[in-house]
């Protein structure tokens, strides 16, 4: 790709990404205000004009920081950008971590993890989903949200049954923590007092 066409290909990036968070029913809006916010503050569109001279080096390093939310978040939003993306045109390869979970049978990390539980019902009989992956490969997506959130009770239990987080894992509570609270998984698995021990567990942890 030449530097003007991906020059061309990152304005659209923020065209249509700034219109679908602008538009969007699955972002709050203090989360809105503050996307919409750094790339003002960050000068990102006007750094992006031909009159500034960027090399191309420099562009991809740009193009990295513009779409690092588009590549990392999975979620219907994502979804409409990238269909968006491919109807405009646009050159740029996505880096799907749907893509990854598959091959690697596992999320990159825990905000993946997240955004997949909390999203995937609604966005698996999508049809960018459906016209992306086989069935089989759906139901395997199935299979791998649900062994991570099976992983990350476990953990949970563990440490409760145990009354204590053992040193190895305390990173590993945090994220769990993070996962249940953030996916409303809490009341599903535990009684209101028992999540209020392992918060005392976390707090206690030396």
């Amino acid at each position: 790709m030449t530097k003007l066409e991906l020059q061309q290909d990152l304005l659209k990036a923020c065209d249509i990404g700034h219109k679908i968070i602008r538009q969007s029913n699955y972002v709050d809006e203090k989360t809105k205000a503050a996307f919409l916010a750094y790339a003002s503050i960050k000068g990102i569109v006007e750094n992006l004009s031909p009159t500034n001279g960027l090399t191309l080096y420099s562009l991809n390093i740009l193009g990295t920081e513009i779409l690092t939310y588009w590549n990392e978040n999975i979620g219907l939003d994502t979804e409409l950008f990238w269909s968006e993306m491919r109807a405009s045109g646009s050159r740029i390869e996505r880096k799907d971590p749907l893509v990854f979970a598959l091959n690697k049978k596992r999320f990159r990390n825990v905000e993946q993890g997240m955004s997949a539980r909390k999203s995937w019902e609604e966005l698996k009989i999508s049809d960018s989903i459906t016209q992306r992956f086989s069935s089989m490969e759906i139901a395997t997506l199935d299979q791998i949200i649900k062994a991570d959130e099976n992983n990350r009770l476990h953990i949970l239990k563990k440490c409760l049954l145990k009354n204590k987080i053992p040193p190895t894992q305390y990173l590993k509570f945090g994220e769990c923590w993070a996962y249940f609270a953030n996916c409303k998984l809490f009341e599903m698995h535990f009684t209101a007092g028992e999540v209020s021990e392992l918060y005392r567990i976390w707090m206690d942890f030396k």
